[in-house]
């Protein structure tokens, strides 16, 4: 959904802050900023959500018709974790499911896995467990991380990798220090983000779960 890169630690003088930048360029198709110069928990972070990533979870909410809860793992902090929440669903009424970070995990577990049950109540009654366990589906662009069995059973959906604010931050960061005095020119030449969330049908992967039955 997104792509953030850690640009190094803040001045001791900045607060925590998010502020959209080069909006003029790095917008979705309803005129809300893509581009992100953050400073969450005493570090600067420049974060691009992927084209198009609102407008797919606006239409997974809308279209699959049958009470889908979007939730998010991230390995990430808490706090991050919380400010790519707003970043992604501003108005708060998409994104409902659970929210777990790193810090939810227990100590043993290492950054090359994720489980599952932190998403499934797996407190909730065996035919229940057996029911969300049917029809969770998982999207990221680390399939590996998630246990064996999920793979087998087509929960994971993987998702092509996305890294534009890592491979264009030099480009980015300089345009921001110089914004207010970027020409027509110059903003034109910025790099262009020609990723499409929706081109390479995931809506369509998403909406069948297991033994091929759509959602």
């Amino acid at each position: 959904m997104v792509n953030s890169y850690e640009i190094g630690k803040a001045d001791p003088s900045q607060s925590e802050s998010v502020t959209p930048i080069l909006q003029e360029v790095y917008k979705d198709e309803e005129g809300l900023p893509e581009l992100y110069l953050c400073v969450i928990s005493d570090v600067k972070v420049l974060t691009k959500i992927r084209p198009h990533a609102r407008a797919f979870i606006r239409e997974l909410v809308s279209k699959t018709g049958c009470g889908v809860v979007l939730s998010i793992y991230t390995k990430g902090s808490r706090r991050y974790m919380e400010v790519i929440k707003k970043m992604l669903d501003p108005s708060g009424e998409l994104i409902k499911g659970r929210l777990v970070s790193r810090e939810d995990e227990p100590s043993n577990m290492t950054p090359l896995e994720k489980d599952p049950d932190f998403i499934i109540n797996a407190d909730s009654a065996v035919g229940t467990e057996e029911l969300r366990r049917r029809w969770f589906v998982v999207l990221d662009d680390s399939p590996e991380v998630w246990p064996e069995e999920c793979r087998e059973a087509g929960n994971i959906v993987e998702a092509t990798m996305y890294d534009f604010a890592e491979v264009n931050y030099s480009a980015l960061l300089e345009a921001i220090s110089a914004a207010g005095t970027l020409s027509s020119a110059k903003l034109a030449a910025l790099p262009r983000d020609k990723d499409d969330f929706l081109e390479w049908k995931c809506m369509l992967k998403i909406s069948w779960g297991r033994d091929g039955k759509a959602w």
